[in-house]
């Protein structure tokens, strides 16, 4: 019988029994890797040698602590201990000269973490979460191998540990809900090569001390929900450093009666992020209007009525968030190359501009939304943007809003509920250039998908079953509260080239049953009415335009049109939400 190099026990085995603890001591010393849930306290791990261990995980340990001294497993590679909840110290790091990864999880007890573990020279990955009561990590006093830092729900640890020699393989270091309250200079001193650098939740953060100019390779950095907050240097960026994302979320304080400010933005940003910092008319920063590599810009929940400086030259913007702005009076205008529009929950915005968006040719994901008091909901100007939509470079658009504009002046009339069939005039397929789609409901739903399932006249028993809707029951819808909600949903014919049933439905058909189903389709009465029509094709004028570098093909920022189901009878696809949001 060959020698046994792997156990697991799985969590269907009791601790309560003591029915394996015992056994323990009698394992193999060839054992590669162990795994084990509910690990009493046996002296399995005293007289186990272990010289040829690679893997330990143990879950849910009783022990204070795994062995006393320096115990030496020269092979072992991975250590994790999840859920110990009487473990109170580490063991010594010195014996375990091969480790390269260690978690630490759910550990209640965990006061202290041995010292050893700052001069580990192999340790590439550190995973430390939900250690309540850790109040110290160790000084890193040479760690040459690690690349990645995480610490996590550990409200106690009040301090972050210098570092005392460089770590040139460092390129992630995320630190979530602790309790540290500077973030020391030696990081940005010694880390050089960080890539990511993330402090989520750190409301006792009261400072960055030094600057962030010697990352050189940093592409991504967030600070979000420190209430504390009140320094920051001005210089934290060279301002030619390669950061892509910034994600500011944090309101910044008074500080000796000064308020603290932003730091100057590199000009090589992607995305930037300033949710949450209620800042007023003149407050946001004017040097946004010149990061021309910017991509996606997050100014949600402020109080600003209007930007203090143009988009135009943001040419490479494709992602603008203005959700949760409730003083918002008019949008911006909006760069050509945009592709995606938010401006959820934006109370005092009564219309759209048609100068605003006269320029957008590859706009394709459209969202906003007001609520206000007297339950009368309608945004001005939407048709407007629907046809600037229409009209653009994008293969298929998703556009939701309050009011009635649109679905009002919808020929033909939408049917009540959540099914219409769409007559299909001769030559339709070389006269017309796709499908638009549109549904009222009495309700705003945030939704992932929709989906739109069409077929021909001979499957309309089917289609009924799947619905539980009839034709014969259906009304025209006429009028409904302006306190109403609308989605529209555009698709070219191009979208369905090579599909079996457009081969089929080109050649025979007439008519199109089409149905809606979206997350809100088990009750009927949520939705008001629904309709289909074809989109007639640009004009030659229009045709001729020179096309922008804008790849659409390429393009992650784009609604997503996915084909579910395709037959000679059947259609079925899904517009989806883009997930860059």
């Amino acid at each position: 019988m060959k020698k046994l190099r792997f156990l697991e026990v799985n969590y269907s085995s009791s601790y309560y029994e003591g029915s394996y603890d015992e056994g323990l001591a009698f394992l193999s010393n060839e054992l590669r890797y162990i795994e084990l849930p509910w690990y009493s306290a046996s002296p399995f791990l005293e007289s186990f040698k272990a010289t040829k261990l690679v893997v330990l995980k143990l879950y849910g340990s009783l022990q204070k602590e795994l062995w006393k001294g320096c115990k030496h497993l020269p092979c072992l590679k991975e250590l994790q201990l999840s859920n110990a909840d009487y473990l109170e110290r580490t063991p010594d790091f010195g014996g375990l000269p091969c480790l390269q990864k260690l978690t630490l999880y759910g550990c209640d007890s965990l006061k202290e973490i041995d010292p050893s573990l700052g001069n580990h020279s192999r340790l590439a990955y550190i995973s430390i979460g939900n250690c309540d009561k850790l109040t110290r990590f160790p000084t890193i006093v040479w760690m040459e191998k690690l690349e990645r830092l995480k610490i996590s729900y550990c409200d106690s640890l009040c301090e972050f540990p210098e570092i005392e020699a460089k770590m040139d393989s460092l390129v992630e270091l995320c630190l979530t809900d602790v309790g540290i309250e500077v973030l020391p200079s030696s990081v940005g001193r010694c880390c050089t090569n960080l890539i990511s650098l993330q402090l989520i939740n750190c409301s006792n953060l009261k400072c960055i001390e030094g600057n962030f100019r010697a990352l050189k390779h940093l592409q991504k950095f967030e600070l979000a929900s420190s209430t504390k907050f009140v320094w920051v240097p001005k210089d934290l960026f060279y301002e030619n450093c390669c950061l892509e994302n910034l994600f500011w979320y944090v309101t910044l304080c008074v500080f000796d009666g000064v308020q603290s400010s932003l730091p100057h933005l590199p000009r090589l940003l992607k995305k930037l992020n300033l949710n949450g910092h209620r800042l007023k008319d003149g407050e946001i920063p004017c040097e946004i209007g010149e990061l021309s590599n910017l991509q996606e810009l997050h100014l949600c929940q402020n109080d600003f009525s209007r930007l203090d400086f143009s988009l135009f030259q943001l040419t490479k913007l494709k992602l603008l968030d203005l959700s949760g702005c409730h003083k918002l009076l008019e949008l911006p205008e909006l760069p050509t190359n945009l592709s995606i529009l938010q401006a959820i929950n934006c109370d005092s915005l009564e219309a759209i501009r048609d100068d605003v968006h006269r320029n957008c040719e590859w706009l394709c994901q459209v969202s906003i939304t007001i609520q206000s008091e007297d339950g009368l909901c309608n945004i001005l100007g939407s048709e407007r943007l629907l046809k600037t939509m229409l009209q653009g470079k994008a293969q298929a658009l998703i556009m939701e809003l309050n009011g009635l504009e649109v679905p009002q002046r919808f020929k033909p009339c939408l049917a009540k509920g959540r099914r219409c069939r769409l007559r299909l005039p001769e030559n339709w397929f070389n006269e017309f250039s796709g499908f638009l789609f549109c549904y009222v409901s009495k309700e705003h739903f945030w939704y992932d998908s929709v989906t739109i399932t069409m077929g021909q006249e001979e499957e309309k028993q089917q289609m009924q079953m799947e619905t539980g809707c009839h034709q014969d029951e259906q009304v025209f819808w006429m009028n409904e509260s302006a306190d109403s909600h609308t989605w529209m949903g555009y698709v070219s014919f191009e979208s369905f080239r090579g599909t079996t049933w457009w081969e089929k439905t080109v050649k025979t058909s007439t008519a199109i049953d089409v149905s809606i189903d979206a997350p809100f389709s088990w009750d009927n009465s949520l939705i008001s009415g629904f309709g289909a029509r074809l989109v007639f094709k640009k004009n030659q004028m229009e045709k001729t335009i020179t096309r922008s570098n804008h790849s659409y093909e390429d393009d992650d920022y784009r609604c997503k049109f996915n084909i579910l189901r395709d037959s000679r009878s059947l259609f079925e696809c899904s517009f989806i939400q883009n997930s860059s949001i």
